[in-house]
């Protein structure tokens, strides 16, 4: 007599209609993958894009402001909202750097932005800033140069200005 031992499924073994299920469930998470995700070739630029275009100068930025204060704002500025920003809180727009000797043709002009403007909520009183020392406000706006991060000017006021 021989012994025949029952047939056994493994433990890893599904029915047909779970597999239909778990099908139709990777199929919809990757549709709505897929809408959410970035879009190439898209006219416009995502929020998460122009923070971390302008995630080079955070480092700097934190440093100017003393380790002091929270972020709440960062952003690319277009050409002439920096010199917009400084004149609606009332400041003196800081020189503009001197041009390079050769100006860099439009093939080899960098992608992203040129000028951040980041803006921590503080307080911030008078001679705490080095970068502002006889200045105190609520906010520190800075506003930054991407590449090679350099803060062009610190603000301190105490409304965020239009722009920022």
């Amino acid at each position: 007599m021989s012994t025949t031992s029952p047939v056994r499924t493994p433990p890893w073994s599904i029915s047909l209609g779970t597999a239909r299920r778990l099908c139709c469930l990777g199929l919809v998470a990757a549709a709505l993958a897929g809408c959410s995700g970035p879009h190439a070739g898209a006219p416009y630029r995502s929020v998460n894009q122009d923070v971390g275009s302008c995630a080079a100068a955070l480092p700097l930025a934190h440093d100017s402001v003393g380790d002091r204060g929270t972020l709440v704002a960062i952003h690319p500025l277009r050409k002439g909202q920096a010199e917009a920003i400084t004149q609606a809180a009332g400041k003196t727009p800081a020189p503009r750097p001197s041009p390079h000797a050769h100006p860099p043709t439009p093939e080899k002009k960098p992608k992203g932005p040129g000028t951040c403007v980041i803006a921590y909520r503080g307080p911030y009183r008078v001679g705490q800033l080095p970068l502002a020392p006889r200045d105190a406000g609520r906010y520190a706006v800075l506003i930054m140069r991407v590449r090679h991060p350099v803060v062009r000017q610190l603000l301190l006021v105490d409304r965020l200005p239009p722009g920022v």
